[in-house]
């Protein structure tokens, strides 16, 4: 059990054909004792909603040690309603004085927008100047290995650098949790962002080693150590963009309200965003000749910015996955 005696995380699922479920988690420790496995419950769902699913598990670890009819007609209650929309709740039926009464479990806030708090959360664990070289990383599609000894910390890291991509999507390999078992696949050609569990002490596993690796940057989340680098990643992002990201990162520390504080860091990555491609939609042009819509790349690349170092950015950023599924 890691420490204290609940941890919440998610486990990304993903099939043959790419499509990615989530397995929402929650381990605790039963109450009184002393040496015992801990309990797990999980939700899985093909919608992306880490703080609502998890707040619900929250909710249904408050009915552990009822009797199996009253779990298992919550969880049929459960089961049998969508996914709510911001403002809706989830109800499930309660035993009171007798009668069975229909009431909020859990509601959605009205705006659905920056619920999760997962993006302040990787850069609690990481800071600013990391975090930037991670993102930079990220958005030119680099193998990215995220180590710690806390399945907590690896989810929350992951899902935030997922938040972190604002417009874009992950288009590669994304696995939350990794055990050492199956490390071979940090060998892969393609890109990835994985999150790797630590050996445990007096464990009889080590660490793959990460030499040979290349276009990879690997990072113990609980050191802050970099284990791994291809060498230019303070150089990804254009230097006068990067330094007024880390600097509107810093800021947010300001604030105590987590949401608030994960609120603030979401524009001020999509400021950067808006300064790197925010005219991309004036290169989108209808081809006649192709009787669709076709993207002047060449032309982005060259005139979408004054600034050299912005234009070196875009002719890496603009042959990603990413950026074209985005366009």
């Amino acid at each position: 059990m890691e420490e204290g005696h609940t941890s919440c995380y998610t486990v990304i699922i993903t099939n043959e054909a790419g499509v990615r479920k989530y397995a929402y988690c929650r381990r605790v420790l039963p109450e009184g004792t002393v040496v015992c496995l801990p309990l797990a419950y999980c939700i899985i769902s093909s919608v992306k909603a880490n703080s609502f699913y998890h707040k619900l598990l929250e909710e249904i670890e408050v009915h552990h040690g009822v009797s199996e009819p009253v779990q298992m007609s919550l969880i049929r209650d459960l089961y049998s309603q969508p996914y709510p929309s911001p403002g809706q709740s989830v109800k499930v039926f309660v035993e009171r004085n007798g009668q069975h009464e229909k009431v909020d479990l859990i509601r959605r806030p009205l705006v659905g927008k920056n619920e999760d708090t997962d993006l302040i959360k990787v850069l609690d664990t990481i800071g600013p100047h990391l975090f930037v070289q991670v993102l930079g990383s990220l958005l030119l599609e680099r193998k990215v290995i995220l180590l710690s000894n806390s399945i907590s910390t690896l989810s929350h890291c992951i899902e935030g650098l997922q938040q972190a991509l604002g417009p874009f999507s992950w288009q590669y390999t994304l696995i939350s949790l990794v055990p050492l078992a199956y490390t071979e696949l940090i060998e892969s050609p393609t890109p990835y962002l994985v999150g790797l569990l630590k050996p445990y002490e007096n464990s009889d596993r080590e660490l793959p080693s990460f030499e040979g690796i290349p276009e990879m940057f690997a990072l113990d989340l609980d050191t802050r150590t970099i284990l791994h680098k291809v060498g230019d990643e303070n150089s990804i992002i254009p230097s006068s963009l990067g330094k007024a990201l880390r600097n509107a990162l810093e800021v947010t520390h300001n604030s105590s309200n987590e949401l608030e504080k994960n609120i603030a860091a979401s524009e001020a990555v999509l400021r950067l965003y808006v300064e790197l491609v925010g005219r991309y939609n004036d290169y989108i042009y209808y081809s006649h000749t192709r009787k669709s819509k076709q993207f002047a790349k060449e032309s982005f690349t060259k005139t979408a910015s004054s600034k050299k170092s912005t234009q070196l950015f875009l002719q890496w950023f603009s042959i990603t996955a990413m950026f074209n599924a985005f366009v």
